[in-house]
């Protein structure tokens, strides 16, 4: 006797089925990843980049534009960068 319903499809499409949707959902869910990941280098890139043209311009560590991190911290790290290194030695 057979506990299988007639009207249920082979176990092999249910299987090739749910494979393509975990594999589809996968490939979605690592692209968003790297778009989330590509936003924050390129916002991260922009605000460093501020922050050694701050300095360039005479601006002041304390002149920060941005209220929160990592946009802060980019802008610091920009900024001190351009500074010249903490212990006193040449930048190459």
């Amino acid at each position: 006797m057979s506990t299988r319903n007639s009207q249920s499809p082979p176990a092999g499409i249910v299987i090739r089925t749910a494979e393509w949707i975990g594999t589809a959902f996968g490939r979605w869910h690592r692209r968003r990843a790297g778009a989330r990941d590509d936003s924050f280098v390129d916002k991260w890139k922009i605000a460093w980049n501020e922050g050694c043209e701050a300095y360039k311009l005479g601006k002041s560590e304390t002149d920060v534009p941005y209220a929160r991190s990592p946009r802060k911290d980019a802008w610091l790290a920009g900024w001190r960068w351009a500074s010249g290194p903490p212990n006193g030695g040449k930048k190459s």
